[in-house]
């Protein structure tokens, strides 16, 4: 997500403002937990979070906000992308502390809800980790709460050095039952080569993440880690580490477009992202996809940090990784010529990503006449009724009237008015 702006922010607190605290938790509830399987962008959800719990003024508002919190924010990797939003939010307000007092207390209460064993978990991914973990709950002053023993321990074992954990130390005591794990974990992270710590990975049924990351890589422990990575940790991986799996091809179900933007080579993660096409959940949806084929754009990358990614791949990607689950009755239409021509494009459920894309490459589409409102105008007169409308093109500012999006947004009301009244 890109650094927040005042402007941004502004309008974010105003949006917020007009909603009561029970309201905005439904609202979050049904798009990141009721709808979990079509994979919502979680930093998006915990932005507004961020805001509400930083701007509301109403006592027993955010009270009952803080409620839904444990809920919401799933694992401690949001609750790091939650706080350091939190933190841009405080500059904005000009505020000198990192975190406001509402924000601490729900940080705290998150904490608390989770298990010794989850905590537990946490701790034991690696000692960065650890780190981020004892920042947050010094910054929580999470000493001057009152917590259960258990709790307690396991917080305070996130404070403490690796090199403080050679002999069990008193504190630790509510986790006697624990003893086991993690005195085999220091020894892991006091291990000083793979040969080493191969064993006591192997003893304590140790996975991927929570191997010491300097030895992730070496031949000695990659064929017995790799077949704990899961699909998340895969597409962070290194080429290097997965050179070294002799495991047979994965059929991920995550969206074809979330490898897609993961994979920095042509070869690289190939044969899982080829794969996934049609194994991402279907929406159950009518789609009207509409590309831009232009030649000049098909060679061209994307920006910034998806520079590695060709305009092509992207939009196959996103358009046929759709169209794959969702093909019965969706149409997918391109321009192609300078007329501003829709035709269509003969895509197929039966088809290759391969297939696909060089189906893309053969229209020969030259330069064409980009009019986005000629969409929706062209959709008004079909027979079909389609719940969704996709256009992929390489900047939508070409084809709006004065660059504003003030014509489309009327012209996809109307058609909700007409057609289909949840139309997106």
């Amino acid at each position: 997500m890109e650094k927040l702006t005042k402007e941004k922010y502004e309008e974010l607190r105003l949006l917020c403002d007009t909603v009561g605290a029970q309201q905005l938790a439904d609202c979050l509830v049904d798009v990141l937990i009721n709808n979990d399987d079509y994979l919502p962008r979680r930093d998006e959800a915990m932005l507004v979070v961020a805001v509400y719990l930083s701007t509301c003024t109403n006592q027993l508002e955010r009270a009952l906000f803080r409620k839904y919190f444990p809920r919401l924010v799933r694992t401690d990797t949001e609750l790091f992308i939650f706080t350091g939003l939190v933190n841009q939010v405080q500059d904005l307000r000009g505020r000198k502390t990192p975190l406001s007092r509402t924000i601490r207390k729900a940080v705290i209460e998150w904490y608390t809800d989770k298990s010794a064993a989850v905590l537990l978990q946490m701790w034991s991914k690696g000692e960065q980790i650890c780190a981020s973990h004892k920042n947050l709950l010094h910054i929580c002053h999470y000493r001057d709460v009152e917590l259960i023993p258990e709790i307690k321990a396991t917080l305070e074992l996130f404070c403490t050095p690796t090199r403080q954990l050679g002999n069990w130390p008193e504190f630790l005591n509510p986790l006697i039952g624990s003893k086991k794990i993690i005195e085999g974990i220091v020894k892991l992270r006091k291990a000083i080569n793979a040969l080493e710590a191969l064993p006591i990975l192997k003893e304590l049924s140790l996975t991927y993440e929570q191997a010491p990351e300097n030895f992730r890589a070496d031949p000695v422990l990659a064929e017995y880690l790799i077949p704990t990575i899961s699909y998340e940790q895969l597409l962070k991986t290194s080429p290097r580490v997965l050179r070294l799996c002799k495991r047979g091809q994965h059929r991920p179900a995550a969206h074809p477009a979330m490898i897609a933007v993961k994979r920095n080579r042509p070869n690289f993660l190939f044969n899982v992202y080829a794969s996934s096409f049609g194994h991402n959940k279907a929406l159950g949806k009518r789609l009207h996809i509409t590309l831009s084929l232009e030649k000049f754009y098909l060679g061209k990358y994307l920006n910034d940090r998806y520079r590695s990614i060709n305009y092509l791949d992207a939009l196959v990607g996103v358009a046929f990784g759709y169209y794959k689950t969702d093909s019965d009755g969706s149409k997918v239409n391109y321009w192609s010529d300078r007329t501003g021509k829709l035709k269509t494009l003969p895509w197929t459920n039966a088809m290759t990503v391969v297939e696909a894309t060089e189906c893309c490459k053969t229209q020969g589409v030259q330069k064409t006449k980009q009019v986005l409102t000629q969409i929706l105008n062209k959709a008004m007169e079909d027979t079909k009724t389609y719940d969704v409308f996709l256009i992929v093109v390489p900047a939508a500012t070409r084809g709006n009237p004065f660059n504003s999006s003030n014509t489309l947004s009327n012209l996809l009301k109307l058609y909700r008015e007409e057609r289909k009244c949840n139309a997106k």
